[in-house]
Parts: structure tokens; C-alpha cells; sequence
């Protein structure tokens, strides 16, 4: 992302943006590092990027609280909480996420949400 160092925002794409603003809010080492949609504007393979960078960090110990919709976003968690309403409906405990169990975490996640009426 260095080579956007002197583009201005307007001269940014959307995903563009949305990267260097993951860059931004990690760069500073924060206690708690909070990610609303990080994927949301971004094509498959920067999402995976960015999914991938992220939950570096979290086995590296950062603690993220993330809010998405996109379910291969939400399998990365180790602990997931389900709103409904703006109450909360489910929680649901994961093991460390692993890249060769995605396609299982996936079912478990949408079996569970499907219980809970999503």
C-alpha cells in the first residue's frame, strides 16, 4: 500500500480505501481492535487478504471484535455473537481456525444460524 503513500482519498478506489484503512487501525498496535464489514467493499481475494492478515494477529494475540455479515468473515472468529434486533440471540465457541477445516466451520456456522432463525 505504500505506493498510494501520496494519492489523495478521491484517487482511491473503494477497495483501495478500505485496505489502507485496515492498514491504519492496525498499525498503532491497538488493545482492542474493532472491524465493522472489513471485507465488505473488497473483491474475494483482498477479502481473503484481509481476513488472513487479521486473524494473524489475533493468534499473535490481538483481541478483534469484528461485525459482519459474510459468513467466511465470520468463521475466523473463536467466539461468535449472533444480534437479532439489536438483542443478543446465540453465542456460539469455536476452536482456532484453521484453513483446512473453512468448508466444516462453514456448515457448523450456518446449521447454528439457521436454529437461531437467520
Amino acid at each position: 500500500m505504500s505506493s498510494y503513500a501520496n494519492y489523495l482519498p478521491s484517487q482511491l478506489s473503494g477497495g483501495e480505501k478500505q485496505r489502507v484503512a485496515v492498514i491504519r487501525s492496525i498499525i498503532n498496535n491497538p488493545l482492542i481492535l474493532f472491524a465493522d464489514e472489513p471485507t465488505g467493499a473488497l473483491n474475494s481475494k483482498m477479502g481473503k487478504e484481509v481476513l488472513d492478515i487479521l486473524t494473524a494477529l489475533n493468534e499473535a494475540g490481538q483481541t478483534i471484535v469484528m461485525v459482519t455479515h459474510d459468513i467466511k468473515a465470520c468463521v475466523r472468529g473463536n467466539r461468535i455473537l449472533y444480534l437479532y434486533d439489536g438483542k443478543l440471540s446465540g453465542e456460539k465457541k469455536m476452536d482456532k481456525y484453521e484453513a483446512e477445516n473453512r468448508l466444516e466451520r462453514e456448515k457448523a456456522m450456518l446449521l447454528w444460524l439457521e436454529k437461531l432463525g437467520w
